[in-house]
């Protein structure tokens, strides 16, 4: 059964590689590269947005898998309440 690109750009990120917007238009096939990238984060994967310097010195934006800082976590938890957590 073949991955869905959001899938494969999960499991990118979780190899501790990160992802720019070319390369989930290019190498995972995608159209839209904020959509999958929203998807993740819905699902409750904390994806950092930063920023990569290309080889021509341009900027790109590139997403990169991390953990939630205990700042974050207590955010969370005061806005969607104790049930949130389990």
């Amino acid at each position: 059964m073949k991955k869905s690109g959001t899938a494969r750009i999960l499991a990118h990120l979780q190899a501790g590689k990160t992802v720019t917007v070319g390369e989930i238009r290019g190498k995972f096939g995608l159209r839209n590269a904020h959509e999958p990238i929203m998807n993740l984060r819905r699902q409750g994967n904390c994806i950092y947005t930063t920023f990569k310097e290309l080889a021509n010195d341009r900027v790109t934006t590139a997403y990169v898998l991390g953990t939630p800082s205990r700042e974050m976590v207590a955010f969370a938890a005061s806005i969607s309440g104790k049930h949130f957590f389990g």
